[in-house]
């Protein structure tokens, strides 16, 4: 049996804005829904930085994609 955990891509920390690095739609619509699911938990939440978008193989029917984010809000960062 082999261990389908080796074949999935690493995690390195990003380096450049989300913004340079998906330019495609499908990118761009998970930003947009991810800022708006961040400002429907956080109402006052400024500076929203979303970096290290990337999409993994798995998920059969739905798409997997990670990310850091990044906020301030009134509790701080």
């Amino acid at each position: 049996m082999s261990d389908f955990r080796a074949a999935a891509p690493t995690h390195t920390e990003p380096t450049e804005p989300i913004a340079q690095v998906a330019s495609d739609e499908p990118a761009t619509k998970v930003l947009a829904g991810v800022r708006q699911l961040i400002l429907d938990a956080h109402p006052s939440a400024q500076g929203i930085a979303l970096t290290g978008l990337l999409r993994s193989a798995g998920g059969l029917s739905r798409e997997n994609w990670s990310f850091d984010a990044a906020w301030t809000d009134a509790q701080g960062a």
